[in-house]
């Protein structure tokens, strides 16, 4: 983690140092605009996203836990005959946990989108206004080029700054299902001052 985020911050700074003691000060402010922009819908989204990443983690444990019981009580299952009766239920459990992924994907799907529309976006921006510069003649044309080699090489880290911190979030939320079972009642308790068990034979 820190061997990606650290040189990427780093390259971030250099770059906008450059472009303020060159005097590129609307370079400067359209690279610092379009990262904070980056990270900042980068988390409000992937917070958004959280919910149907609950709600994913939820869907699967309730279906693999209908199938264990089934299978564990298959014997009770079949004398009663309610194989009907789970098979229709292990399907709607399925059916439910296939709509939770469907939103956890199509939120994913809005989180890219708008990340790579601001990314083009600042890249556009830079672009229009260094071939002003050059259509000016304040500007070379090897300057234009250095500045769209400025700017792909600074944009490429954020995507995977973005992705580092959408996979801490999702950890985070597996974590927080885990410790929940923490949390569980017991359903037989020892009564205070109960003496141990007896040794085995």
């Amino acid at each position: 983690l820190a061997f990606r985020v650290v040189p990427s911050l780093l390259d971030i700074f250099v770059c906008v140092g450059l472009f303020l003691a060159s005097g590129r000060h609307v370079l400067a402010y359209i690279t610092l605009s379009t990262i904070v922009a980056y990270l900042g819908v980068t988390a409000v989204v992937t917070e958004w996203r959280g919910r149907f990443r609950k709600e994913l983690v939820e869907a699967e444990s309730r279906t693999k836990g209908r199938s264990v019981e089934s299978l564990l009580n298959f014997e009770t299952v079949k004398y009663f005959g309610a194989a009907g009766h789970e098979s229709s239920e292990y399907r709607r459990r399925i059916e439910e946990e296939q709509v939770a992924e469907t939103q956890s994907e199509l939120s994913l799907v809005v989180l890219n989108g708008l990340q790579q529309l601001i990314v083009c976006g600042g890249l556009l921006a830079s672009m229009l206004h260094s071939a002003a510069l050059v259509q000016q003649g304040s500007s070379s044309l090897g300057e234009f080029v250095l500045v769209n080699s400025y700017f792909l090489q600074i944009y490429a880290p954020l995507t995977w700054m973005g992705t580092i911190y959408r996979m801490i979030h999702q950890s985070f939320v597996d974590m927080e299902r885990m410790f929940g079972l923490l949390d569980e009642k017991v359903d037989v308790e020892d009564p205070p001052g109960a003496p141990p068990p007896p040794p085995p034979p």
